[in-house]
């Protein structure tokens, strides 16, 4: 396992910590499989301080087959700050699972700014 970078705010609380699993030779995003720690003002078993993050090389095909078999999810596709396009569902114990495809490579001040910018 492998942390990664953490994401604070303006006051320095840390909003967002990722721990994943790679390949040696290989730090590629589609070969990252993890979790993540995001801060909550609350935590319940249907919205955990903590959800699964899978990294996708195909975020709409993937919500596709989501949707083909049945599944219900949490949200559509969306653009995240830190430079990639997710959506979310619930597990059948009520784990968040969110799959990402990575769509830019961006620095930890890039990142930073945009998430103060969209404060």
């Amino acid at each position: 396992m492998r942390g990664s970078f953490d994401v604070f705010d303006s006051d320095n609380n840390c909003l967002f910590g990722e721990v994943y699993t790679f390949t040696p030779s290989s730090e590629k995003p589609e070969a990252k499989i993890g979790f993540d720690l995001a801060r909550s003002e609350k935590s319940s078993r249907n919205s955990p301080n903590w959800q699964a993050l899978i990294y996708v090389n195909d975020v709409e095909q993937v919500l596709g087959r989501v949707l083909d078999s049945g599944w219900q999810v949490e949200t559509g596709i969306e653009a995240q700050p830190w430079g990639a396009r997710t959506f979310n569902m619930l597990d059948l114990n009520g784990v968040r699972l969110r799959f990402a495809q990575m769509t830019e490579h961006l620095s930890m001040e890039e990142i930073q700014i945009r998430i103060d910018d969209s404060r």
